[in-house]
């Protein structure tokens, strides 16, 4: 528990030592309200203009990295719409040729149809005709058959 109330009481005075810094610091006159540049001989101006440099180094070195990685994306970002691009280019080809080859296809299939369906009237009609054929040797025979069994038949109504 002592360890403990040390802890505590040298962070507490820690703490107060650095209020009063940023407390003096704050009431410090560091720039002249007329002109807005540092005074000088101010306690602070001195450690002011070394932040300040050093911010102005590291504000330039910043801009200088933001600029190169700027210059970066933009020369990325090109080569990739460049490539995406090509990519589409590539595929309207692709789709354009696929496109003829349906068609052609289609043309193709429409012409094959076209000529088994005339085919198939031609077998038809050509079927038609035989059994037309056929069926007219059959009645002709059939009616041959009758008129031999008409004469038959007077022969034996005359016996």
């Amino acid at each position: 528990m002592q360890k403990n109330a040390w802890t505590y009481t040298m962070t507490g005075t820690v703490f107060a030592a650095a209020a009063v810094m940023l407390r003096w610091l704050q009431v410090q006159m560091i720039f002249d309200p007329e002109t807005g540049l540092p005074t000088l001989h101010a306690p602070i101006t001195t450690l002011l203009i070394a932040v300040l440099v050093r911010q102005g180094k590291l504000t330039s070195a910043q801009d200088q990295q933001r600029a190169r990685t700027e210059e970066f994306l933009v020369q990325f970002g090109n080569e990739m719409f460049d490539e995406l691009n090509e990519q589409r280019r590539e595929n309207i080809a692709a789709l354009q040729q696929t496109g003829d080859r349906i068609s052609t296809s289609t043309a193709h299939l429409g012409q094959s149809q076209t000529a088994l369906l005339e085919s198939m009237q031609r077998h038809l009609s050509l079927s038609a005709r035989n059994q037309e054929e056929h069926i007219a040797q059959l009645s002709t025979g059939v009616n041959e058959t009758l008129a031999q069994l008409d004469a038959r038949m007077e022969q034996v109504r005359r016996a």
